[in-house]
């Protein structure tokens, strides 16, 4: 069966159906004729249809003439505008209407070559991009691609010449298939569906898309049942799909060939086959590094397999595990399986150092946990946590005196490695005199394991510039666990930029994507942040913002206002917005996390701040600290009951505290001035006094009867663009098919907001006092 387009047509007739998508095949599964035969009477439909006042060539089969560029990015097409093509021209290729879609792109150069095409253009910010491509059935099928892994499918269409604009076509459509695509995808039977679909209309960008979402998820999808002729299959149909867009997308494919074939651990063979296939198609520097990350986890997720067998075999995989170790020390899963193996082979000292990182260590025990249950580990099996108290004790005369104190060291070293070695990837920025003050505000929560990454990334950010060069703001959400820090204010923040997920961070109003993780994430986290914070370090203060606070007597007062003679001309949209924060709060987290800063507890005025009177943006306020301690006390108490739980501790010192101030534009959220200054008389701030990360060992629990720290619900993780390969982690990769007693895949933790977790579905945490004098509330 074959996709509803007429091959023995004319190309007039099909490529003008390929590109306005007027084939409308009403696919709702696929391999029974009478779909095929509805698709076809549709296709005829659209055959009849009128056409637009655009007349397309017929029969090309040379490169000249006058042409329509479209480019396919995110199942969106965009209309480029239209080009004359001559190759006895110099130049070969001339752009004769331009509908700045490609941000006013210049052609540097050009070359028609028979049936092959390739012009390099220049874009905004000095960034360049390559088109090239070839001309197949009268159409031109290519990619663009930009450093350093820009990819977007492109094609080009041949025109007449008296098309002089392409102005009244419509931009920004959905791409011809993404209905279908879509509909299959949800079906019962995705794969099947899917790759029939794609099988039918290899020449349309979504079948490559939907092709690689397969890819993506092989091991997941329940209704294809995998053998490696089935996936040999596959895989030529996919890499046939690449070749009609050339090279690059050819390299693309097996790129994600190989990366997902290695996350998945399916058919290693033919991952080294691939990885070995993209490197002879010359990958540039970027994906060669990730060539090179891809290889180096084939070669781990072989060791892991091979650590658990006898003799010399495992004894090599073990120093091949060790190597690797040195590249991704915080890899619980290379931890697990070296602490497993030194257990076996009496090494007890190597396994007390590999159990110590596991259990001091953020999260990596919960994710060994985690990945034990979902293999069926036994019931009572002993932990990571049981096996290291064990083999203490056997070594301490059957004392743990000492272990706390070793776990916490460790703890604190750990972490401040990743903070100075984070540092040490970009040299800071000079500050000047009167600079803007960046206004960096983290949406986190104490259940959310990826957050662990935004705020040690933080942590660095406030080493690298220490306040009050940049003001940081941390609210405290719901996500995706109960958090005893969350204020209805935080919420609201959230709800006013429209948040989705936590970890979420923002730069001046600006969102900033990519930042989050586990351990090994915060660096990459760090170096995100430095990008937008950097750039708005080194501009002026636009509105300057002073503020005052302090207790006394135990009353805050506090105040706050704009230089008028700094504020804009359009000033109705400007707000002024004054939090509270405890600049430490101690709280062991479910996520690992021990200390949490500047946590805001109060927006003073409310959420929606305080707006322009007459010519002055001020605010000013009073209130008790019994009250404000109160009002936090029933926010965490209306959580309780809302969501029934029962926090065990309930963080209120409220000492070491600062006001932050700042001045946005609601209109677009930008932040225009800020400032962060000390509560005078709120003390200082309470470092912790406890152990981090053992406490009461001899009263753990068995691992068998300790609750699973489960991995929150998301959504599946999205297909591998073509644009983005993936990039293997150990801790990415999924569960394999090997015994339960190997060592178990670990999942990297992702948290999303739960749709009843959003700030319009949650119940409110009241964290307004009962009694408070304030002025200046709008």
């Amino acid at each position: 069966m074959s996709f509803p387009i007429d091959r023995s047509s004319s190309s007039f007739q099909w490529a003008w159906l390929l590109l306005f998508g007027l084939v409308v095949a009403s696919f709702t599964g696929c391999g029974k004729k009478a779909e095929v035969a509805e698709a076809g009477k549709e296709a005829t439909k659209a055959e009849e249809a009128p056409k637009p006042a655009v007349q397309m060539r017929e029969k090309v089969t040379v490169l000249d003439g006058r042409w329509m560029v479209i480019f396919t990015e995110q199942r969106k097409d965009f209309i480029v505008g239209l080009w004359d093509l001559d190759p006895k021209a110099d130049p070969q290729v001339k752009v004769f209407e331009d509908l700045k879609i490609l941000q006013n792109a210049s052609i540097l150069s050009s070359k028609i070559d028979g049936d092959q095409m390739t012009v390099e253009l220049q874009l905004a910010g000095n960034q360049k991009a390559l088109l090239e491509g070839k001309l197949q059935q009268g159409v031109f099928f290519g990619t663009l691609t930009t450093e350093p892994a820009g990819i977007a499918f492109v094609r080009m269409f041949p025109v007449s010449a008296e098309m002089e604009t392409a102005k009244e076509l419509r931009n920004s459509l959905p791409t011809i298939g993404t209905e279908q695509f879509k509909q299959a995808s949800e079906s019962k039977a995705p794969v099947t569906n899917m790759w029939s679909l794609a099988t039918q209309a290899p020449q349309l960008p979504v079948s490559f898309e939907a092709m690689t979402a397969i890819l993506a998820q092989m091991s997941q999808m329940s209704d294809m049942k995998w053998t490696a002729e089935k996936f040999a299959d596959f895989e030529k149909d996919y890499l046939a799909m690449a070749a009609i867009w050339g090279p690059r997308m050819e390299l693309t494919a097996r790129v994600n060939l190989a990366m997902q074939l290695t996350i998945q651990r399916l058919y290693p063979d033919r991952a080294m086959e691939q990885f070995a296939a993209a490197e002879k198609l010359n990958p540039n520097q970027l994906m060669a590094e990730q060539l090179k990350i891809g290889r180096r986890a084939l070669d781990m997720v072989i060791a892991l397999e091979a650590i658990n067998k006898e003799g010399p075999e495992a004894e090599k995989a073990a120093k091949d595990l060790q190597t690797f170790l040195a590249i991704e020390p915080y890899n619980p899963e290379l931890l697990d399986a070296l602490a497993e193996y030194s257990l076996k082979t009496n090494q007890n000292e190597e396994a007390i150092k590999y159990l110590s990182s596991i259990v001091a260590l953020p999260q990596l025990e919960s994710m060994i946990l985690s990945a034990r249950s979902r293999q069926g580990v036994p019931a009572g099996q002993p932990g990571p946590r049981e096996s290291l108290i064990k083999l203490w004790k056997s070594s301490h005369n059957d004392a743990i005196d000492g272990l706390d104190e070793m776990l916490q060291k460790l703890y604190d070293s750990t972490l401040e490695s990743l903070r100075k070695d984070s540092m040490k990837l970009i040299p800071p920025v000079t500050l000047v005199t009167g600079h803007h003050v960046p206004l960096i505000e983290s949406f986190t929560g104490v259940g959310c394991p990826p957050c662990l990454g935004a705020s040690l990334a933080l942590e660095s950010l406030v080493e690298t510039y220490p306040i009050p060069a940049i003001a940081v703001l941390h609210y405290h959400l719901n996500i995706p666990t109960p958090d005893p820090l969350t204020t209805q204010d935080g919420e609201d923040r959230f709800a006013y930029y429209k948040g989705e997920a936590a970890p979420s961070l923002f730069v001046d109003g600006r969102f900033v994507p990519g930042v989050g993780g586990i351990l090994q994430h915060a660096a990459m986290s760090y170096a995100r942040l430095r990008g937008e914070v950097d750039a708005a370090l080194q501009e002026k203060a636009q509105v300057l913002v002073t503020a005052k606070a302090k207790v006394e007597n135990g009353e805050l007062t506090v105040s706050a206002g704009a230089d008028s003679q700094t504020l804009p001309e359009e000033r109705d949209p400007l707000r002024l917005r004054v939090a509270l924060v405890e600049n430490t709060v101690t709280l062991r987290a479910p996520n690992g996390l021990v200390e949490h800063h500047f946590v805001v507890r109060r927006l003073l005025g409310g959420a929606k701040g305080t707006g322009l009177k007459g010519d002055e943006l001020k605010y000013s306020t009073s209130m008790t600290m019994a009250d404000l301690k109160q009002g936090l006390e029933d926010g965490i108490a209306e959580i309780e009951q809302n969501r029934s739980v029962k926090f065990e501790i309930k963080p209120l010192l409220l000492e070491g505290l600062s006001v932050v101030a700042w001045v946005q534009d609601d209109s677009n959220k930008r932040v225009l001035g800020s400032v962060i200054v000390p509560v005078e008389g709120s003390g200082e701030s309470k470092r912790r006094s406890l152990p981090a990360a053992v406490q009461n060992v001899e009263a753990a629990a068995p691992a068998g009867n300790r609750p699973e720290v489960s991995k929150p619900e998301t959504t599946p993780a999205p297909a591998v663009s073509p644009a983005t390969p993936a990039e293997p982690a150990a801790v990415d990769l999924p569960k394999s098919e090997t015994p339960k007693s190997e060592a178990p895949k670990l999942d990297t933790p992702q948290t999303e907001a739960p749709k009843s977790e959003t700030p319009e579905a949650s119940p409110p945490a009241n964290s307004n006092p009962p009694a408070s004098s304030e002025s200046g509330r709008d």
